[in-house]
Protein backbone atom coordinates (compact mmCIF):
# COMPACT_ATOMS: atom_id res chain seq x y z
CA UNK A 1 0.00 0.00 0.00
CA UNK A 2 1.17 2.93 -0.94
CA UNK A 3 0.28 6.81 1.15
CA UNK A 4 -2.28 8.38 -0.60
CA UNK A 5 -3.09 6.13 -3.64
CA UNK A 6 -6.25 3.69 -3.01
CA UNK A 7 -5.52 0.11 -2.21
CA UNK A 8 -5.18 -1.99 -5.57
CA UNK A 9 -8.70 -3.86 -4.36
CA UNK A 10 -11.06 -4.48 -1.92
CA UNK A 11 -12.42 -6.86 -0.10
CA UNK A 12 -15.97 -6.49 0.92
CA UNK A 13 -16.59 -10.51 2.19
CA UNK A 14 -17.67 -10.36 5.92
CA UNK A 15 -14.74 -12.13 8.15
CA UNK A 16 -17.02 -14.71 9.55
CA UNK A 17 -17.04 -16.11 5.65
CA UNK A 18 -13.82 -16.24 5.47
CA UNK A 19 -12.74 -17.80 8.74
CA UNK A 20 -13.29 -21.20 7.53
CA UNK A 21 -12.28 -24.33 10.00
CA UNK A 22 -10.26 -27.21 8.78
CA UNK A 23 -9.60 -30.37 10.01
CA UNK A 24 -6.21 -31.10 11.23
CA UNK A 25 -3.78 -33.98 10.12
CA UNK A 26 -3.53 -36.46 13.01
CA UNK A 27 0.19 -35.57 13.76
CA UNK A 28 -0.46 -32.28 14.07
CA UNK A 29 0.18 -31.23 17.87
CA UNK A 30 1.13 -28.52 20.24
CA UNK A 31 2.57 -27.09 23.46
CA UNK A 32 1.03 -24.61 25.40
CA UNK A 33 0.61 -23.02 29.23
CA UNK A 34 -2.13 -21.11 30.47
CA UNK A 35 -2.53 -20.02 34.21
CA UNK A 36 -0.01 -22.13 35.53
CA UNK A 37 -0.64 -25.27 33.50
CA UNK A 38 1.36 -26.66 30.57
CA UNK A 39 0.63 -29.68 28.02
CA UNK A 40 0.87 -30.96 24.97
CA UNK A 41 -2.54 -31.41 22.98
CA UNK A 42 -3.70 -32.55 19.91
CA UNK A 43 -4.56 -29.87 17.29
CA UNK A 44 -7.74 -31.00 15.96
CA UNK A 45 -9.02 -27.79 13.63
CA UNK A 46 -7.54 -24.61 12.57
CA UNK A 47 -8.78 -21.68 10.46
CA UNK A 48 -6.90 -18.00 10.26
CA UNK A 49 -8.67 -17.41 13.39
CA UNK A 50 -7.00 -19.94 15.66
CA UNK A 51 -7.48 -23.30 16.48
CA UNK A 52 -8.49 -25.92 18.59
CA UNK A 53 -6.70 -27.93 20.52
CA UNK A 54 -7.65 -30.75 22.78
CA UNK A 55 -7.52 -30.88 26.08
CA UNK A 56 -8.68 -33.29 29.08
CA UNK A 57 -9.35 -30.72 31.55
CA UNK A 58 -10.96 -28.02 29.04
CA UNK A 59 -10.48 -24.23 30.01
CA UNK A 60 -13.68 -21.93 29.46
CA UNK A 61 -14.33 -20.69 26.22
CA UNK A 62 -12.36 -17.30 25.41
CA UNK A 63 -9.32 -17.57 28.09
CA UNK A 64 -6.12 -17.33 26.15
CA UNK A 65 -3.25 -19.41 26.78
CA UNK A 66 0.17 -17.83 26.61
Amino acid sequence: MVPGKPPLSTCNIPIQEIDVRVPAPEDVWVYWQCQRREDVSRVRDMSMGGLFIETPEPKAEGVLAD
